[in-house]
């Protein structure tokens, strides 16, 4: 017999190529093979055996997957997609397939398509976290702050130690639902990470929205003295503005246009601080640099609008 069609059979579902070490290993063992490399971050060597788990049982999903998330943490998006997509056309109900899917589609940009990738997750495993949260996290980052909340909170049910779920339910929360749940959230995650200036703004900007007005001037004053960011101070004005500690508001305000020149929402403020102490011509002159300095904010631009087209008015009246 020619030695190089030699097989010997080892064991039931193996079989060995005595020359070329080919192994004819079940699906579910190559795909075993495969975890085992990639939790020891051998991922070249992860990405062949799953490729030879989906050679040997085409309809073995989860190797198809695992693969596509190799490629997709590889940055190789195209082949990630086509690899789920070849599994999903053996199981177009595959709802962790759907997930991944909508993790490469998120990645290429692909924000709507993602949106849908996680809905048919939903529609065939509704209980399903990660869907839950990637399609929750994903409207927050589109800025749809209310849609995201459902699934979010349904995500922080089931799973109220993961931290990452916990902050962008309370980042939801803040925007779109209830700051006081958002606060205590946060302060949670604070225990656990004491240091963290993200944590610490979003527990000012809740004792703003909350109206705690002095609280939040108190932290966004830490924040800045930590920081330096004109930002922060900028903040600490707003909370001292709405508390009516104006002078003390105005005070800060004018740092802020020293440190930053072009911050426009300082110049809005101030103008609304003369307009306050009907200072008509301070006022003019802050709200048109606002106008000067704005981007983007098209609803304030208009308000300002309106409100220099009474006091150019009344300046002008006999």
């Amino acid at each position: 017999m020619n030695r190089l069609s030699m097989r010997i059979a080892i064991l039931p579902g193996l079989c060995l190529w005595i020359l070329g070490a080919v192994s004819c290993a079940s699906a579910e063992s190559l795909f075993r093979r495969g975890l085992e490399a990639e939790r020891g971050e051998r991922n070249s060597e992860a990405l062949e055996f799953y490729r030879a788990a989906v050679e040997a049982d085409p309809d073995f999903v989860k190797a198809s997957n695992n693969r596509a998330l190799l490629l997709l943490k590889a940055d190789q998006k195209a082949e990630a997609l086509a690899e789920i997509e070849r599994a999903l056309q053996r199981q177009p109900r595959y709802a962790v397939g759907l997930v991944t899917r909508g993790n490469i589609r998120e990645a290429l940009g692909q924000n709507e398509s993602a949106l849908a990738d996680y809905a048919a997750a939903l529609e065939a495993a509704p209980e399903l976290n990660e869907a839950l949260f990637n399609r929750g996290n994903l409207l927050l980052k589109m800025r749809r702050p209310g849609e995201a909340l459902t699934y979010l909170r349904q995500a922080h049910q089931a799973l109220p130690d993961a931290r990452d779920i916990a902050a962008a339910r309370a980042t939801a929360e803040k925007s779109a639902g209830d700051p006081a749940v958002a606060l205590r959230i946060f302060r949670e995650l604070q225990q656990q990470s004491p240091g963290s200036e993200s944590l610490e703004r979003h527990i000012a900007e809740c004792l703003l929205a909350l109206k705690e007005y002095q609280a939040a001037r108190e932290s966004f004053e830490r924040l800045y003295a930590r920081s330096g960011r004109s930002a922060y101070l900028f903040q600490a004005a707003v909370a001292a503005y709405a508390a009516q500690d104006l002078n003390n508001a105005r005070s800060m305000l004018q740092q802020v246009i020293e440190k930053k020149p072009d911050e426009a929402r300082a110049y809005y403020l101030l103008g609304m601080l003369d307009f306050k102490n009907n200072a008509r011509a301070s006022a003019i002159q802050n709200l048109q640099k606002y106008l000067e300095l704005q981007q983007g904010d098209e609803e304030t631009a208009r308000r300002v609008q309106t409100l220099l087209q009474h006091l150019q008015g009344s300046q002008t009246a006999p």
